[in-house]
């Protein structure tokens, strides 16, 4: 018997392997926000009285448009043909 497992409002974060600079998060993952798919980032960051907390933010996931990668007829034209 399989179970479907509902992920609606439930998310991931994961420790960055390779977190390159303090700009770049510390955990990513993806969180689902009433059935929308977004990318989660975080960062530990400590508040002015010395308390460690998570700074998060949320980027939609969005389907990447794909270009042609070979060159259509109007490509070498300076100026619209009309």
């Amino acid at each position: 018997m399989n179970k479907v497992y509902d992920n609606t409002n439930t998310g991931v974060l994961f420790k960055s392997k390779d977190q390159k600079t303090e700009k770049h998060p510390a955990y990513s993952g993806t969180v689902n926000v009433d059935g929308k798919e977004f990318w989660l980032a975080g960062w530990v960051k400590e508040s002015k009285q010395g308390e460690k907390f998570f700074s998060l933010a949320l980027k939609p996931k969005e389907r990447k448009v794909e270009r042609p990668t070979t060159p259509t007829a109007f490509d070498d034209l300076d100026s619209p043909p009309f």
